[in-house]
């Protein structure tokens, strides 16, 4: 009995050697990428949501906004300053931006729109309009 107990701790010593190597190669050539969670508002009126994140250094050709199921996705890619100059010196890291929110059942998802100004996005949410506040006519009997 103890013969098999021996030879199965050294089946599991062997393959505990093979996978620690293979994850030790695989965290010594690929980095994580890091992301950087926008500094974002938000405001309610009657009618929508409105969402201002803040994303400096993110253009627009490097933004995405996607909507997956209740999902709002916000992606942001920041460039480094020059391709063309060899840099010598860098203590700035370009990190991206990546948040997400879960939209309520409220919002019309067909309507949402974006616009980035200065590294400010802003998201419009509009409000389904089952939802608005509505006056009902009163009538006289």
């Amino acid at each position: 009995m103890s013969e098999l107990i021996d030879k199965a701790k050294e089946e599991f010593s062997e393959i505990k050697d093979k996978a620690s190597k293979a994850l030790k190669w695989k965290e010594e050539t690929q980095i994580p990428e890091r992301f950087l969670i926008p500094a974002t508002d938000i405001y309610e009126t009657e009618k929508e949501i409105a969402l201002v994140a803040d994303m400096p250094g993110v253009k627009k050709e490097n933004l995405k906004v996607l909507i997956k199921n209740d999902e709002l996705l916000i992606e942001g890619k920041v460039e480094p300053w020059s391709k063309e100059e060899k840099l010598l010196y860098s203590e700035i890291y370009h990190y991206n931006y990546k948040r997400s929110f879960i939209l309520s059942d409220t919002i019309d998802k067909n309507k949402i729109c974006a616009k980035i100004d200065n590294g400010v996005l802003y998201i419009t949410l509009p409000k389904e309009e089952k939802v608005l506040p509505r006056e009902i006519p009163i009538s006289i009997s």
